[in-house]
């Protein structure tokens, strides 16, 4: 779904790339959610980092590929 959605706007698109933004966004969207609600995240890039992770791993369907592959883009270990 990610990659429909990114090749349809026009960007370059993959499995990895889109699978990491939509992820990223949505994470976004629950953190400012959450603080809406009274529920403050000390770091959001971290909870943003996370689904990353959880969409890359959905995205390939290998989790250690992702453990190691979303750090290493970001350059956050």
């Amino acid at each position: 779904m990610e990659a429909t959605a990114t090749l349809a706007s026009g960007a370059p698109g993959g499995a990895v790339t889109p699978s990491m933004a939509i992820s990223a966004g949505v994470g976004l969207l629950a953190v400012l959610g959450l603080g809406e609600l009274g529920l403050r995240t000390a770091h959001p890039w971290d909870v943003m980092v996370a689904c990353m992770a959880v969409g890359v791993t959905v995205g390939l369907r290998s989790p250690l590929v992702a453990m190691v592959l979303v750090p290493e883009m970001l350059g956050d270990y």
